[in-house]
């Protein structure tokens, strides 16, 4: 797997028809694109290392960083997905073998629920 640190995003706006280029406000945080994202609600999410999830708008104007409650290892398989308009994140305890399940029901909160633990 490829981890990039993301110091800017390139945003294309269907406004103005262009693309924007923005710099990074995720202040202290060390954000890496792992590859894995989703867009939901007008704001693009993707996992990052220590139990996160990190969000930009796309006008590039909003940049947050949510935590999902840690279960140990940080060293997991990680999925983050959206469904009925709320966003997912599923990790799996080494070596993928119980899954978890976490959703975020309302993003101002940025408060995660547990929802379930699927083993096989």
């Amino acid at each position: 797997m490829y981890e990039y640190e993301v110091q800017a995003m390139e945003i294309y706006s269907s406004e103005t028809n262009k693309w924007i280029l923005k710099e990074s406000s995720w202040g202290t945080w060390w954000v890496l694109f792992m590859g894995r994202m989703t867009y939901l609600n007008g704001l693009l999410h993707f996992n990052i290392p220590y139990n996160a999830v990190a969000s930009v708008d796309t006008n590039g104007e909003s940049w947050r960083v949510t935590h999902v409650p840690p279960r140990g290892d940080d060293n997991r398989c990680v999925l983050l997905g959206a469904s009925q308009g709320h966003l997912f994140y599923m990790d799996a305890n080494d070596p993928c073998a119980e899954l978890s399940i976490y959703v975020l029901e309302d993003q101002s909160s940025e408060q995660w629920t547990f929802q379930r633990t699927i083993r096989p």
